[in-house]
């Protein structure tokens, strides 16, 4: 049954490449310590950051949860074996997932030139 979607367009330049650096706080407080090392094995980090962002605020907005109860880092999506985003919660996220009984988050991340776009569904 679905619980919840959420959907995400970002235009890639609203995240400057100063805010994806290393010891910025957007960055600390957004991103997990994975996903920062598999963005550094793309021949892009940057963007592969931009789309993660977008998934997250898209999983964010699918699991219907109060913003001042989460951060983003609390949502990790790193791409599995066949490079297709996987999402697991952590922290506040995944004990607010657990209330409302959702089991799976499924994301799907698109870009094409200066946009990415997400898209999310969360199951119970």
């Amino acid at each position: 049954m679905i619980i919840g979607i959420g959907t995400d367009l970002l235009k890639k330049d609203g995240i400057s490449d100063a805010v994806l650096q290393a010891g910025d706080p957007f960055r600390e407080k957004t991103f997990t310590r994975k996903e920062l090392d598999q963005a550094q094995e793309r021949p892009v980090p940057g963007d592969y950051l931009r789309c993660r962002f977008a998934a997250k605020e898209a999983v964010f907005k699918s699991l219907g949860a109060d913003p001042e109860s989460a951060r983003l880092n609390e949502i990790e999506i790193l791409d599995d074996e066949r490079g297709a985003p996987h999402v697991t919660l952590h922290g506040a996220l995944k004990q607010h997932a657990v209330m409302k009984k959702i089991h799976a988050v499924h994301v799907s991340i698109s870009y094409d030139g200066d946009y990415a776009q997400a898209f999310a569904i969360s199951e119970g």
